[in-house]
């Protein structure tokens, strides 16, 4: 039996996928006989990794979001779209479906890079319908900032040689991002100081962090050791490493256990790391060198929750201070 597919009688063959069939491989497909969206052409493809892209995490990261979005696309009614009746109008009439802007956003977000491998590597369509489609978001607060009170709250239901305490003290102190947070270990630390490279851009444009010991983190780590083959201070009820995703969910947990609401995210705690080192006078640049942020405009985002009242009250003491030290302007106008 030859390995030649018969259709039966009856049996209804797309034309435009026959003529597709009979097409060169090589040549640009026009709209009129652009096959269908299919799983195949979804499936994530087998390509080298691009040095100057995401780490791995961030490609993991990347697809876990753009993949159920593509598969929306395959819906009955959807998927049995050619591409190339895939106008700018289409997209943006399905762009429209989303619930919010930020969805909307993410929708785009996910069909660029593959209308654009589409039309330019493998030439199924001649013209990308979403080069031209943008979508603005209002820009929002964030995460947000835990205050002092919550900071405290957490502190007194997780006393030290919690792990949920070591947790804590790890990010607030050292500011740092939850995959930072739970990757350090014995081997950043050398002569007092913790030294390690930022887990985001790692393969771009590496940040190096270096910065003391602090003494409360210290206790913390002593009180809570972790086992000795460990390459973390933090790790999950097996003895291993957390993942980011179930590192947030425990957490989120523990913040539960001490009455927290659900604004306070473990992303909060590296804006109060911030704000608390704004609100002890630190300046900008040295507030940089502890979070490892690499503009000024980033270091005044997430500081913008600091205690304009007290730093407003230093301020003043600051001109009391110095009044005695100051010269009148009238006396200075006298003098020769």
């Amino acid at each position: 039996m030859s390995g030649r597919r018969h259709h039966a009688p009856g049996c209804r063959v797309n034309a435009s996928h026959r003529r597709c069939a009979r097409a060169p491989r090589a040549a640009t497909l026009s709209p009129s006989i652009t096959p269908s969206i299919t799983p195949r052409l979804l499936r994530p493809r087998r390509e080298r990794p691009d040095p100057a892209g995401p780490d791995p995490a961030g490609r993991q990261h990347l697809e876990a979001l753009r993949r159920p979005i593509l598969k929306r696309l395959l819906k009955p009614g959807i998927g049995e779209l050619p591409l190339g009746l895939m106008d700018a109008k289409y997209i943006e009439r399905w762009l429209e479906g989303a619930p919010t802007k930020g969805a909307k956003r993410t929708r785009l977000l996910a069909l660029k890079p593959f209308f654009a491998w589409a039309c330019e590597t493998v030439h199924l369509i001649e013209t990308n319908p979403v080069a031209g489609i943008k979508v603005k978001v209002t820009e929002t607060k964030g995460h947000h900032t835990w205050t002092d009170d919550e900071v405290e709250q957490f502190r007194a239901r997780h006393p030290i040689g919690a792990k949920a305490r070591l947790a804590l003290e790890l990010m607030i102190h050292f500011a740092t991002r939850r995959g930072d947070g739970i990757a350090l270990g014995r081997q950043h630390v050398k002569d007092g100081w913790v030294i390690y490279t930022q887990e985001k851009n790692r393969k771009r444009k590496p940040v190096v962090v270096e910065t003391p010991m602090p003494a409360a983190v210290k206790a913390a780590i002593e009180a809570c050791p972790s086992p000795p083959d460990s390459l973390t201070f933090l790790v999950n009820e097996w003895g291993r490493p957390f993942r980011k995703r179930a590192f947030g969910t425990w957490f989120r947990a523990r913040c539960d256990e001490a009455g927290l609401p659900e604004r306070c995210v473990p992303h909060g705690l590296r804006k109060a790391g911030c704000r608390i080192m704004a609100e002890s006078d630190c300046s900008p640049h040295e507030i940089m060198s502890v979070s490892g942020h690499t503009t000024l405009k980033e270091v005044e985002r997430y500081t913008k929750a600091v205690n304009k009242k007290r730093l407003a009250a230093r301020a003043q003491a600051k001109v009391a201070a110095a009044k005695d030290n100051v010269v009148p302007l009238t006396i200075a106008a006298k003098r020769p």
